[in-house]
């Protein structure tokens, strides 16, 4: 067995900062992340997975066993799948 190890890092302990950089450091990340969800939010549904989502929707509601007969299966010990 093979262990890799990592010889792009530096043996030097990590520098310290102040609290207002380590906070800075922070709002940025998150800034970035919020900025980068919301282009995936704004970009939308793609229209052939829309059509897949709503027959699976439709499928699904006739396919679905009722409330009582799913939890028979349960006690009995029965499984779905």
């Amino acid at each position: 067995m093979e262990i890799m190890r990592d010889d792009s890092s530096d043996s030097r302990p990590p520098r310290s900062v102040d609290a207002d950089t380590a906070r800075a450091r922070q709002q940025l990340i998150g800034r970035r992340l919020r900025d980068m969800y919301d282009s995936v939010l704004d970009e939308g549904v793609p229209d052939d997975f829309a059509a897949l989502l709503s027959a699976l929707d439709e499928t699904g509601d006739d396919a679905a066993e009722p409330a009582g007969k799913t939890a028979g299966k349960a006690e009995e010990g029965v499984s779905d799948g």
